[in-house]
């Protein structure tokens, strides 16, 4: 049952007089089932009833009948806020964007549910028409993670970590627990912000007041900023008693009926390919050349053979929907005894797989694809960078030790190559925006941060499980079988239409017609004919922010950004609910259970749901994961901050540029006599015109609410 502060009786008392027009309050009450047996709910009735009649919301009517008192054209939203304090709210009524003013936001927190209406329309200088706040209804936070500072010994405040959270909490000194000043703390909001109109018609807005629950440790300690991005993002860090439980019954060895009941595959060349620092290999590959095709084989570890649907383990994997890779932490989706033991495909020994075998011919089509249950016994457990080091630099090491499996290299290799130069003839975006390495001392500390290099061997099986993904895509969309797709869906026209602008600014053209029927060949063709420009990065950071998030979706809607009709999430299901979910759909297929017409309509139920769960859980996950390295990377720059950097420009606002840095570290210049010249979109500085890729060198000079803020040093020619 839902929390009775959870229940958003605001919002049901407004929809409730405006379907009748006119009703007495005790009518109200008789419509939303409320009754004074129900003290809780009559008791939070009678409260935000009062603080809507004050707000002015509803008044009464000289024959005492309730009606509202609001426009017509009012909005219910979720409130996001930025960093400085405005906000934006999409109306449910026509999807609309509205801005909102810092002085119009009420007493409203960020995610919070609110009625808005409509002030002003959109205008050349304000692309977004405005709004403002009439009324909280529903809360959309309890708890906050933050910084306690202790004003004196009555009360201190914290500081949320969230800058898009716009009021400071008070804490009294009994509500503090054990916190001292500087500690990371998790604050749970006892009272919400108050607000009062002057005379003036100035809203004054009155903090929020809570109590500290948690103490995470003092900023800066090893493990803390972890810590806080777990808490402030809800993950689930813990396994439930019952979930160890489970986990350590499940029986290790593999009986000898269930491989007679498996493809052996224990003699074939398989082997993996990871990260050095990687503990849960679900993935393994065997390549040949025979004649005129190749064989490959992708064989994943069967994590539905021990994670049994509605076990204990299966449920809170569930919940968790992927696994969570931090900088200095995994929390996985499986206890480690599954995703680091049992199910990972470690060398010497037998592991039972899920198999796709494909037949593949010299254009890189797939001409036969089987799925097959069977059980590996991994070769090598390699390295990319041994791997890589091989192919492109011939390096002994990894050939004096695995002379076999470095000969069949070269044809992975050459597979690979054919697979790469197939998707780039029918359009598949490659945005090489390059990823972070934050390297750690033993101490959690930041000692380094450079871009993360890639090479041969990433590509080889980087193409490996795109072409499985897309394999058993299509062959489970053809059979019409309830699955589990990947979808990504075609860019956002709008940004699509900011994004040729620039271009045509800066003397490119895109070859087509209609933005609105654009296929992805057209842009990836573009970036491949100016992938060596100044102004590509940029362009690209561009093109990228264009494009929709790729979600789960139990329909074949194809991915724009691979230009494949068919794809899905196949080969990783120590990590990623959606593919273990595919592996037991797989398993009833093979075993002939899904012509069973009750149990395809559970799978239809299941599959749906499921991809709602994991899109969600995918955000939370990036999110999590995107908000820790900025936290790792700023403490590096801030550690040394005398240091200058250099970088490129990869935008621009009223205020100043955006830059990234050649150690993939963002920041914001924000120098004086600077003007933003939009009609061109590029930057006058100091009579010099800097546009977008323009390379500069920048120094450190403050940090803004988890924004390095830049000085520039050297424009670089």
């Amino acid at each position: 049952m839902r929390d009775i502060l959870d229940i958003n009786i605001k919002g049901e008392i407004i929809s409730t007089i405006k379907k009748y027009k006119f009703l007495k309050k005790y009518k109200i009450k008789e419509v939303l089932g409320i009754n004074k047996y129900n003290k809780s709910i009559c008791n939070l009735f009678e409260k935000e009833f009062k603080a809507l009649c004050k707000e002015n919301i509803i008044v009464r009517n000289k024959n005492k009948k309730y009606m509202l008192n609001i426009p017509k054209d009012y909005f219910v939203s979720k409130i996001h806020f930025n960093n400085r304090g405005s906000a934006f709210a999409v109306s449910n009524v026509d999807n609309q964007n509205y801005f909102i003013n810092k002085k119009d936001v009420l007493n409203s927190l960020n995610e919070d549910i609110v009625l808005a209406v409509k002030i002003k329309d959109s205008t050349p200088d304000s692309k977004l028409p405005e709004a403002k706040v009439l009324t909280v209804l529903e809360r959309g936070t309890k708890t906050i993670i933050g910084t306690y500072i202790e004003n004196n010994e009555n009360f201190g405040f914290v500081i949320p970590d969230n800058n898009k959270f716009n009021r400071d909490i008070y804490v009294s000194s009994k509500n503090k627990s054990t916190a001292n000043s500087y500690d990371k703390v998790v604050v749970k909001i006892t009272k919400y912000p108050t607000y009062k109109v002057h005379k003036s018609n100035n809203v004054e807005v009155f903090n929020p007041e809570g109590e500290i629950i948690e103490v995470l440790g003092m900023k800066g300690e090893k493990g803390v900023d972890s810590l806080s991005v777990i808490k402030e993002n809800n993950i689930r860090e813990e396994f439930p008693t019952e979930v160890k439980r489970e986990a350590n019954n499940i029986k290790i060895l593999i009986s000898s009926d269930e491989k007679d009941k498996r493809l052996d595959l224990t003699n074939e060349l398989i082997y993996t390919i990871d990260g050095a620092d990687a503990r849960d290999l679900d993935d393994s590959i065997s390549v040949k050349k025979i004649d005129n095709y190749y064989e490959l084989g992708v064989h994943i570890a069967d994590v539905s053979h021990y994670v049994k649907e509605n076990g204990a383990i299966d449920k809170e994997a569930i919940l968790r929907g992927t696994s969570v890779y931090l900088t200095d932490r995994v929390i996985p989706m499986l206890p480690k005894i599954l995703s680091n033991n049992v199910c990972s495909l470690n060398p010497n020994e037998e592991k039972l797989t899920l198999s796709c075998i494909m037949r593949i011919n010299k254009n890189g089509e797939v001409i036969d694809c089987s799925i097959k249950e069977s059980f590996v016994s991994s070769r090598a457990r390699l390295v990319y960078d041994d791997v890589s080091d091989w192919l492109e630099n011939r390096s002994t090491t990894l050939k004096e030790k695995y002379p076999e499996i470095a000969d069949n290299l070269l044809v992975a290799k050459e597979l690979a190559e054919i697979l790469i130069k197939k998707r780039e003839r029918r359009g598949s975006i490659e945005f090489d925006s390059p990823e972070s390495k934050i390297i750690l001392d033993e101490n959690g500390k930041v000692i380094n941060v450079e871009a993360l290099e890639r090479g041969i061997a990433n590509d080889i099986i980087e193409e490996f499980m795109l072409i499985t993904n897309e394999s058993i895509a299509k062959t489970f969309c053809d059979l019409k079988i309830p699955f589990v797709y990947r979808a990504h869906s075609y860019p956002r026209t709008e940004k699509l239409e900011t994004f040729e602008r620039v271009l045509r600014l800066y003397g490119y053209n895109l070859d087509v017609s209609s933005l609105e029927d654009i296929e992805p060949k057209v842009l990836q063709t573009f970036l491949e004919e100016h992938k060596d420009s100044e102004n590509i990065e940029p362009l690209k950071l561009l093109l990228l922010q264009s494009m929709q998030q790729a979600r789960y979706h139990n329909k074949c809607d194809g991915h724009f950004g691979l230009a494949s009709k068919y794809y899905c999430h196949f080969t990783s299901p120590i990590r990623r609910y959606p593919d273990l979910q595919i592996h037991r759909i797989i398993k009833e297929y093979l075993k002939g259970n899904l012509n069973n017409k009750v149990i395809k309509q559970k799978y239809e139920k299941i599959t749906e749901e499921i991809c709602e769960h994991c899109s969600k859980t995918e955000r939370i996950a990036e999110k999590a994961e995107s908000e820790l390295n900025k936290m790792k990377i700023n403490e590096y720059i801030l550690d040394n901050f005398n240091c200058e950097y250099e970088g490129f420009i990869r935008n621009f606002n009223k205020g100043g540029m955006f830059v990234s840095l050649n150690n993939t570290a963002e920041g914001y210049i924000k120098p004086k006599n600077f003007t933003f010249d939009e009609d061109n979109y590029q930057g006058i500085y100091e009579d010099k015109i800097l546009k977008l890729g323009t390379k500069v060198k920048v120094k450190p000079k403050r940090n803004n609410n988890d924004e390095i803020i830049y000085e520039i040093i050297e424009i670089l020619e």
